[in-house]
């Protein structure tokens, strides 16, 4: 799994980093953590976004975008359903003739 930052710590007074560690981030809520394999948290994959997910709390695939569409509606943002894609009008697509 490719990492999406780094956490870093360093000492207030100097400029050195005490320590850089790996980030995830959350496909679906966009929350980070640290990579910590053997801790024992429940992490996961969706195969939907193909990416990872925190926890069984987004087990649920509902992408960022569609949490922001769900809130701007005024609905639940953990609401499943599908990301409408609009087509502007006078784009051409191929035929599948």
């Amino acid at each position: 799994m490719k990492e999406s930052g780094f956490i870093t710590i360093g000492d207030p007074g100097s400029d050195k980093a005490i320590s850089v560690t790996p980030t995830v981030k959350c496909i679906h809520c966009g929350g980070m953590w640290e990579v910590k394999p053997g801790s024992g948290r429940v992490r996961g994959w969706c195969t939907k976004c193909n990416g990872p997910v925190c926890g069984p709390g987004c087990a649920a695939c509902v992408p960022f975008e569609r949490q922001l569409e769900n809130v701007e509606a005024g609905k639940s943002a953990n609401t499943p359903g599908p990301i409408r894609v609009s087509v502007p009008r006078g784009l051409w697509l191929p035929s599948n003739a």
